[in-house]
């Protein structure tokens, strides 16, 4: 699995003391400061959400999902039409979607309402790319900004106000959400970096971090070597013992 990623070998998922949920900010702080990461995306996907479109038919889908836009070149997954979203208001959807809610026409431009937390949402379709290979452990069939996600937590400003209180910040340090992929310079020594990320976190807050182990769990052991890690639910997984 996992395999047909570009230069897979140099692809990991990040892993806390068994835990594939880390925080927000975790993603863009290592990258800033352990040498050995090229690039990241962060992933998180929700239960089942109710989608309705231009007739108003209620549709439960289980596949929704939230990323950073560079998911889809880290990947190598590419766009049939237009592009990734990049703002709260624009959704990118699977070719299987599309035909689904769209028939054969492209869907971009296009708009769905979507139902994340308490009301319908408007998002404008900004793309469509081709359907996830059968053999990824991820398979979104919609994917939205990655901030798009305030919106399940129920935590945007559009929906409560102002929170003054940091428990209430989807992207703060404590809240542990977000699958965090990484991928290493080619020369890179996975072992060693992980270190590096141990270490730097530890510096950032040695009470809360400085404890912690950091495994950089290679893409294509994922869905064979996950099942004793926490929060694997949104990746396909396998037993190794079969």
């Amino acid at each position: 699995f996992d395999k047909f990623i570009p230069n897979y070998k140099a692809a990991f998922r990040l892993t806390e003391d068994k835990e594939v949920r880390l925080a927000y900010p975790v993603a863009s702080a290592i990258k800033d400061n352990v040498p050995e990461i090229q690039d990241y995306f962060r992933f998180y996907q929700t239960g089942q959400v109710q989608i309705k479109n231009n007739d108003n038919r209620i549709t439960a889908e289980d596949y929704f999902a939230f990323a950073d836009k560079d998911i889809f070149t880290l990947l190598g997954i590419k766009f049939k039409y237009g592009v990734p979203a990049v703002s709260n208001t624009e959704i990118a959807i699977s070719e299987n979607m599309a035909k689904k809610y769209f028939g054969t026409k492209n869907a971009t431009g296009s708009t769905l309402l979507v139902k994340l937390k308490d009301e319908f949402l408007t998002l404008n379709i900004c793309g469509v790319y081709n359907n996830f290979p059968g053999n990824s452990t991820l398979h979104p069939e919609f994917i939205g900004n990655i901030d798009l996600s305030g919106e399940v937590f129920g935590l945007t400003q559009r929906m409560f106000g102002d929170y003054s209180s940091p428990q209430y910040d989807f992207k703060n340090w404590d809240n542990h959400y977000f699958y965090t992929y990484l991928f290493l310079n080619t020369q890179a020594n996975p072992e060693p970096a992980s270190i590096k990320i141990k270490n730097y976190l530890a510096s950032v807050d040695a009470e809360k971090f400085g404890e912690k182990e950091y495994q950089l769990q290679p893409v294509e052991e994922i869905y064979l070597q996950s099942n004793d890690l926490s929060g694997n639910m949104y990746s396909r997984a396998g037993n190794a013992n079969e």
